[in-house]
């Protein structure tokens, strides 16, 4: 299997993956009027078009550089991981990589916005290399590495055929999350900090994609995942 990068504190992969911040900060008075602290307005300020417009040319530059580099011959070993204030390239990991999924959710997220064929090319190309994750039961990290891109693809893709693929995808992570399930904590394990069991609040971003694959299977066993 793959290696999975140390988790860090990254600045994880590209443009959308930042928030247009949209609020201007004031300088608070105190007392004596010196201006010691920044507090946000109490009504944000609007997002306009332009903003919204420059913000998406920025991560759309950002995200097709992020492919030419890597080399659409081998995505799966080419998955943005991110970089760190000192770096001007991005680290990049294989698909078991704990991040491999948000590129691809960015890409389809851009073909979401502009119907461009060319990101759903480069949406499913990147997609279809983190599908072997979905059987991967050494991670509790399913939830970004295959809901995100393959709950996206699942919405997004004109292709009923690869729809399906995806669906299938998210039910396989589903099912590869539920192996690591202790039933006395009640909880999926996230790995083994200093040789224990351990669990930490990435665990949550886990639900939608087991509601999501409990309510595609039904019955019983859907109940189970959900």
């Amino acid at each position: 299997m793959g290696t999975r990068p140390a988790r860090r504190r990254p600045m994880i992969a590209i443009g959308i993956g930042m928030a247009l911040l949209a609020t201007s900060f004031l300088f608070a008075p105190t007392a004596a009027g010196v201006e010691t602290s920044v507090v946000c307005p109490t009504e944000p300020a609007p997002v306009t078009t332009a903003q919204t417009d420059a913000l998406f040319a920025l991560a759309a530059g950002r995200l097709y550089a992020a492919a030419n580099v890597a080399n659409l011959g081998t995505p799966s070993s080419k998955y943005p991981f991110g970089a760190t204030a000192r770096q001007t390239q991005y680290l990049r990991s294989d698909a078991y990589g704990w991040t491999a999924g948000f590129y691809p959710a960015e890409l389809w997220l851009m073909y979401e916005r502009t119907a461009d064929p060319a990101w759903l090319a480069l949406a499913r190309a990147w997609t279809k290399g983190l599908l072997p994750v979905a059987k991967w039961t050494g991670s509790h990290d399913l939830g970004f590495m295959i809901g995100l891109p393959a709950g996206l693809g699942m919405r997004l893709d004109p292709d009923p055929a690869q729809r399906v693929t995806y669906r299938r995808a998210i039910i396989n992570a589903a099912k590869s999350l539920s192996t690591r399930w202790n039933n006395k904590v009640k909880a999926i394990e996230s790995g083994e900090y200093n040789g224990k069991w351990g669990l930490i609040i990435d665990s949550a971003m886990n639900a939608p994609t087991l509601i999501e694959a409990g309510n595609m299977i039904g019955g019983a066993e859907g109940a189970q995942l959900r």
